[in-house]
C-alpha cells in the first residue's frame, strides 16, 4: 500500500482482541488496560460489572435458584439454570452500551474521567 508522501503517526490506544483498551506506558513501552479500583476499563470488566449488578437486583431470583437446586431433578435443574441465565443475561446489552460510551470516551481523551466514574459501580456491588 502506497501512503503518496504522506506520514501517518498514530497515538491511538491498541485495543486487543477480547477489546481490553490499553494506554502505552511512557516507561517501558507496554500497553496495560487502565484500572479504576476493581474495575478493570475493558469489554470484559464492563460486562462483568453489569452482570454482577443484575444479579444483586435479582437477588431473590438468586437465593431462590441456590436455594432449590440440589433439590430438583436433573432436568429441572439444568432448565433453571439457563431460564436463570438468560434472566441475567437480558441485561447485558448495557454492559457493552457502558462499554461503548468508554470507547468514545478513549478516542476524544477523557477515558480516565469515564474510568473511574464507571468504577463507582462496584460501590453498589460491595
Amino acid at each position: 500500500m502506497e501512503n503518496y508522501g504522506f506520514t501517518y503517526y498514530c497515538d491511538a490506544p491498541k485495543i486487543d482482541s477480547s477489546g481490553n483498551v490499553a494506554r502505552k506506558n511512557e516507561a517501558d513501552g507496554t500497553y496495560k488496560p487502565r484500572k479504576a479500583n476493581k474495575l478493570t476499563c475493558s469489554m470484559d470488566g464492563y460486562t462483568k460489572m453489569t452482570r454482577e449488578i443484575t444479579e444483586l437486583v435479582l437477588i431473590l431470583a438468586t437465593w431462590a435458584k441456590e436455594a432449590y437446586a440440589a433439590a430438583l431433578p436433573k432436568y429441572y435443574r439444568y432448565a433453571t439454570k439457563y431460564a436463570y441465565s438468560f434472566l441475567v443475561g437480558v441485561g447485558g446489552w448495557v454492559g457493552y452500551a457502558t462499554v461503548a460510551i468508554y470507547f468514545f470516551s478513549v478516542e476524544f481523551g477523557f477515558d480516565k474521567e469515564v474510568c473511574e466514574l464507571s468504577s463507582y459501580g462496584y460501590e453498589i456491588i460491595d
